[in-house]
C-alpha cells in the first residue's frame, strides 16, 4: 500500500521495538501497544517478512575467533546483542558483541558509521570500544564493554533530586564529550545510559549517531533514521535539520522522567497520537512541571531544555550542566532570566562588580534573593515585600555606580553601612528585619562581625530567630565562644543549625569532650535517617574534636569514612563534598600521607571552582593548604605559586583584611624563608603581626605561630638576641591556647633546638628534641615523618631513641 514518509518513519520505529521483543511474543506485543488497525498491520506485514529472511534462524551462538560467547543480552531490528569472555593471552575481560544480522546497504552502512565513531570516543562515562570485524559466518561485529548496571531511571527511583542532579550532571559531561568530537547520539534514553555499581553512569548505543557536518560544525543534514518518540526532539519528528539542541531536548526529557518517574505526556495516547503532539507543539509542559513539584527554577531548566523551537534551548550541554550546578548551589538559573527578580538582582550585581566586590559578599545577597523569591512569591502581599526589599537593596547600593557617580570610591563596610543607615525609612517592620537579615549575613561573610552584631543586636530585631543566629555566627567569628554560648542557651527560638552552632562554640572553648558527646548524641538521631548535608556537617566536627583530643589517627581515619559517604550519598557537586574532601586531605597531611593530602587538596579546588565558576576565597584557602603539603614534599615553586594566586584571589576579593588574608600572607613569608629569601620573610612577618595585633579578636595561635616564624627566620640570619625574644614570645602565646602537648608546641621545640645547636649549646639542644620526640610520639605517632627525623637527629648526636 502507499504510505507517507511519517506513516513510514512510525512504522519502521515500531517494527524495530518488535524486533526486541522475543520470537513467539512479538505479536502479542504489538496487539497491546493501541496501534492504528493499518499500522499494526503493516508492522505485522514487514515482521514476518523478517523472520521469514532469517531474523530467528541462529539457534547456536555465533563463533568469533579470540571471544567465548556466553549469553543473548538482547535483540533489535539488526541484529543481536552477546555477553561474552574476551580469550587468549594476557586477556580476561568481560565484553559485549554486537552482531550485525540484518545485511541490508543501509544497515551495514550505519553499523560502519558506529564503529567509525566509536573509534573517536574516548571517555569514562561512554562505554567503550574494544574490537570489530567479522564473525566465522561472515557477519559484522563490534566488541564493547561490557556495563554490568541499571537503567538510569531504575537507579534513581530511590535517589533524592540532588542527588539525581549530581549523577545526571555526570551524563551530561559525556554528552558534551561527544558534541565536542562532533557526535550527535540522537537516542539519548534512560535504557541508554547504565549505571554501574559503583555509581558512574555510562553513556551507550550509538547505533543511529551522527557525525556532524564539520563546515558547519553543529547541523546535520536532513534524514530520517529511527529514534525512541518519548526522548524525541520535535525537528527529530518532523524530519527537519538536527543540532546538538536536538541531544538537548532529549536529555531534558530524561531528566523529567528521572525526577519523576513517568514521561511528561499524557497516559493513555497512542503512538502517533504523541508523536503528533510532540511535533506540532501540543504538548502542555506547564501543567507536566506543575505535577513534577519540583522548585520553579528546577522546573524552569527542564522547560528550558525542551523548548519546541531549538534556538529557545540551551545553545550547549555546557550551559544546561552549568544551570544545574547553579541551582544546586542556590545561585539563580539562567533559565528564570527575564523575570522580576532576576532583573533587579541582575542591575544590583552589575554595582557591586563595579566596586570589585568580594564573589562571597554578591553569593549571599544573591542566595538572600533566592531565599527571598521562594519564600516570598507565593501571595500578592508576599510578592509586594519581596519586591519592596530588592527595591531597597537597589537603591541603597546605587551611589556605588561609577557610570551614575563618576569620581566617587567606596569601600564595601561604606556601602553596606550606608544600606543600615536607610533601614529607619523602610516603614514596614516585616521588610526591616529581612534587610537587616542580609545585611548581617553579607557582614558575617566578610568577617565584620563587629557590624554584624550592630545590626543584630538592635532592640527592634531582638524578635527576629535570623538575626539571633547571625549574632552568633558573629560572635564565633571573633572568637567570643563563651558569649555565643550563652546566646545560644538563652534564646527560645528553634534556631537553624542551632546544634552545631552550640557544637562549634564548645570546640572553640576546648571543650572537646563535651562537643564531642553532643556530636554523637546527634549522630545517634540520626541514626536511621538517610545520610545528608547534617550529618556529614557532625561527622566532620567529630573528626575535629578527635584531632584536638590529640587522637591525629583516628581523626584521619574518620574524615576519610565521611569522605567516601558525602562522595557517595551527596555526590561530589556540592560544597559540603568539598567540605569533606578539605578535612581529609588536612588529616592525611598531619598524619604524614603528603601525596593522598595534595591530591585531594588539589580535587577540592578543583570542584570548588567548577561549583563557583571563579575563584573565591575558599579557593584561595584551599590553595593555601595545597602549598603547605607541597612545601613539605620540597615541591617549593608550586607551592609559592599556589599562595601567590591565593593572594591574588584576596585582593581581587576585596578581602585583604580579613584573617584569613593574614594567615596565608604569614604561610607566604614561610615559603620565602624556605627559599632562603629570609630578608623579605622577616618583614612579612612583621606585617602579619600588626595585622593580627590590630584586632582585638585576633587568633592568639596565629599570633604564636608568627612570633615563632619569625623567630626562625631571624636566627637563620644570625639575629640571635631578636630571635631569642620572638621565640619566648611564640611559646607564651602557644602554651596558653595549646597546652604544652600539641603538635604545633612540637614544632616550636624541634626549632628551638636548632637555635641551641647554632648557639653551640648541646644539652639545650638534646632536651629541645627529646621533648619534641615525646610530643610527637604521644600525638601523631611514631609512623609521622616528624617523629622519624627527631629520632634520625637523636641517633646523629650519638642517641639511642627508645621507643617509649
Amino acid at each position: 500500500m502507499d504510505i507517507d514518509q511519517q506513516t513510514y518513519q512510525t512504522a519502521r520505529k515500531w517494527f524495530l521495538m518488535a524486533c526486541e521483543q522475543p520470537a513467539g511474543q512479538r505479536k502479542d506485543w504489538l496487539k497491546q501497544q493501541n496501534l492504528d488497525v493499518d499500522l499494526l498491520s503493516l508492522i505485522t506485514q514487514w515482521l514476518a517478512q523478517a523472520e521469514h529472511d532469517g531474523l530467528d534462524q541462529l539457534d547456536t551462538h555465533p563463533q568469533i575467533k579470540g571471544y567465548e560467547i556466553r549469553s543473548l543480552i538482547g535483540t533489535g531490528g539488526a541484529g543481536r546483542v552477546y555477553e561474552a569472555r574476551r580469550t587468549g593471552k594476557g586477556f580476561d575481560q568481560l565484553v559485549a558483541i554486537k552482531i550485525i544480522e540484518n545485511q541490508h546497504p543501509a544497515v551495514v552502512m550505519r553499523f560502519i558509521q558506529e564503529q567509525q565513531i566509536l573509534v573517536t570516543l574516548d571517555h569514562p562515562g561512554i562505554a567503550r570500544l574494544i574490537d570489530a570485524g567479522e564473525t566465522l559466518q561472515h557477519q559484522p561485529f563490534l566488541v564493547m564493554e561490557r556495563v554490568q548496571g541499571v537503567p538510569i531511571d531504575q537507579y534513581c527511583e530511590s535517589l533524592n533530586s540532588v542527588a539525581i542532579i549530581q549523577i545526571f550532571v555526570k551524563v551530561l559531561n559525556s554528552v558534551a564529550f561527544a558534541h565536542r568530537h562532533l557526535i550527535l547520539h540522537r537516542d539519548l534514553k534512560p535504557a541508554n545510559v547504565l549505571v554501574d555499581v559503583h555509581g558512574s553512569p555510562k553513556l551507550l548505543d550509538f547505533g543511529i549517531a551522527k557525525i556532524l557536518n564539520e563546515s558547519q560544525e553543529n547541523k546535520t543534514t536532513k534524514d530520517h533514521q529511527a529514534y525512541t518518540p518519548q526522548f524525541a526532539s520535535p525537528e527529530q519528528i518532523n524530519g527537519n535539520t538536527l543540532t546538538i539542541t536536538t541531544d538537548i531536548y532529549s536529555c531534558g526529557v530524561i531528566l523529567y522522567v528521572l525526577l519523576s518517574g513517568h514521561t511528561p505526556y499524557p497516559e493513555g495516547l497512542t503512538h502517533i497520537q504523541l508523536i503528533k503532539r510532540i511535533a506540532n507543539d501540543q504538548i502542555n509542559w506547564q501543567h507536566s512541571l506543575d505535577k513534577l513539584k519540583a522548585p520553579k527554577d528546577l522546573s524552569a531548566i527542564i522547560r528550558k531544555a525542551t523548548r519546541f523551537e531549538p534556538e529557545a534551548r540551551y545553545q550547549s550541554i555546557n550551559d544546561f550542566q552549568q544551570d544545574l550546578i547553579r541551582w544546586r548551589t542556590g545561585l539563580p538559573v539562567h533559565a528564570l532570566q527575564g523575570d522580576w527578580w532576576y532583573s533587579l538582582t541582575k542591575t544590583v550585581r552589575k554595582r557591586w562588580l563595579a566596586l570589585l566586590v568580594s564573589f562571597t559578599f554578591i553569593a549571599m545577597l544573591v542566595g538572600f534573593n533566592f531565599s527571598m523569591k521562594q519564600q516570598l512569591a507565593k501571595t500578592q502581599t508576599e510578592r509586594d515585600t519581596a519586591e519592596s526589599v530588592l527595591q531597597f537593596l537597589e537603591n541603597s547600593f546605587a551611589a556605588a555606580d561609577p557610570e551614575e557617580h563618576p569620581g566617587i570610591e567606596l569601600t564595601v563596610r561604606q556601602v553596606m553601612l550606608e544600606g543600615v543607615k536607610k533601614l529607619a525609612q523602610v516603614d514596614s517592620a516585616d521588610v526591616r528585619a529581612r534587610i537587616a537579615n542580609s545585611l548581617a549575613q553579607v557582614f558575617n561573610q566578610l568577617e565584620l562581625y563587629d557590624d554584624a552584631l550592630d545590626i543584630s543586636s538592635t532592640p527592634a530585631f531582638e524578635n527576629q530567630p535570623e538575626l539571633v543566629s547571625q549574632s552568633v555566627i558573629a560572635l564565633l567569628g571573633k572568637n567570643e565562644y563563651q558569649n555565643a554560648l550563652d546566646v545560644l542557651k538563652d534564646t527560645s527560638f528553634d534556631l537553624p543549625h542551632k546544634s552545631q552552632l552550640e557544637i562549634n562554640a564548645l570546640i572553640g572553648l576546648e571543650q572537646y569532650q563535651h562537643a564531642s558527646v553532643l556530636i554523637d548524641q546527634a549522630l545517634l538521631e540520626q541514626k536511621n535517617v538517610k545520610i545528608n548535608e547534617d550529618l556529614i556537617r557532625l561527622r566532620l566536627s567529630k573528626a575535629s574534636c578527635l584531632y584536638y583530643l590529640n587522637d591525629y589517627i583516628g581523626a584521619q581515619q574518620y574524615s576519610e569514612q565521611t569522605l567516601k559517604m558525602a562522595e557517595q550519598h551527596l555526590g561530589v557537586n556540592n560544597f559540603t563534598y568539598i567540605n569533606a574532601l578539605h578535612d581529609a586531605a588536612f588529616f592525611n597531611e598531619q598524619t604524614g600521607k603528603l601525596d593522598l593530602a595534595e591530591q585531594q587538596f588539589i580535587r577540592s579546588i578543583e570542584v570548588e571552582r567548577q561549583l563557583r565558576g571563579e575563584s573565591t576565597v575558599g579557593v584561595a584557602i584551599s590553595l593555601d593548604n595545597l602549598a603547605t603539603v607541597q612545601t613539605a614534599m620540597n615541591k617549593l615553586d608550586d607551592a609559592l605559586k599556589a599562595r601567590e594566586e591565593a593572594l591574588e584571589i584576596f585582593s581581587n576579593r576585596n578581602a585583604i583584611e580579613t584573617q584569613s588574608h593574614h594567615i596565608v600572607l604569614g604561610n607566604t613569608a614561610h615559603l620565602l624563608e624556605k627559599l632562603n629569601r629570609n630578608t623579605e620573610a622577616i618583614s612579612r612577618y612583621r606585617e602579619v603581626i600588626k595585622l593580627f595585633q590590630k584586632q582585638p579578636e585576633s587568633s592568639q595561635i596565629q599570633l604564636g605561630i608568627a612570633y615563632h616564624n619569625m623567630a626562625r627566620a631571624l636566627m637563620n640570619t644570625g639575629q640571635m638576641y631578636d630571635a631569642r625574644n620572638a621565640f619566648d614570645e611564640s611559646k607564651q602565646y602557644l602554651e596558653t591556647q595549646l597546652g604544652e602537648s600539641h603538635p604545633i608546641l612540637g614544632n616550636w621545640w624541634q626549632t628551638n633546638a636548632r637555635y641551641y645547636e647554632l648557639n653551640d649549646q648541646a644539652d639545650e639542644q638534646l632536651k629541645a628534641l627529646k621533648q619534641a620526640l615525646l610530643i610527637f610520639q604521644s600525638t601523631v605517632g611514631e609512623s609521622h615523618p616528624k617523629y622519624i627525623a627527631i629520632c634520625q637527629q637523636l641517633t646523629d648526636l650519638n642517641q639511642v631513641c627508645a621507643s617509649g
